[in-house]
């Protein structure tokens, strides 16, 4: 990857590469810098939240993404808020595969740092709605 990609534009690529239907981990891995640490704010699944290393955090991508018969990320805002400091204001759906077709729902926030072109912190509040909501 070259060292002169753009925050904005690493964090789309990022995006685009963890959403899409056939999810692009190759892509998605040369977007994280080696010392990423992923926080997740406690929510419905993660009561007291989590923080993850880069490998812990694509394994859970892994798993996660095998539980989804489908999912679909709108994001309604991305902005570059700072030198390095990225912002995401998403909706997320999935239907998981276990539960009949059961639908997650969550408004999410994220917040993004890159460093050198690559992703070096990810921090997320995810609200979801009741299960079932869609």
């Amino acid at each position: 990857m070259e060292e002169t990609t753009v925050p904005l534009e690493a964090v789309r690529r990022l995006i685009e590469a963890t959403t899409a239907t056939e999810p692009d981990e190759a892509a998605a891995s040369a977007l994280l810098a080696p010392d990423l640490q992923h926080v997740t704010h406690p929510n419905a699944f993660f009561p007291t939240g989590a923080v993850e290393d880069r490998e812990a955090m694509l394994t859970a991508a892994r798993l996660g993404r095998a539980q989804m018969a489908s999912q679909h990320w709108e994001i309604h805002e991305i902005a570059e808020t700072s030198a390095g400091a990225v912002v995401v204001r998403a909706t997320f759906t999935g239907v998981l595969v276990q539960g009949f077709g059961v639908t997650l729902k969550a408004e999410v926030a994220a917040f993004y740092t890159v460093r050198e072109g690559r992703v070096s912190r990810i921090e997320t509040f995810n609200c979801f709605y009741p299960l079932g909501s869609s």
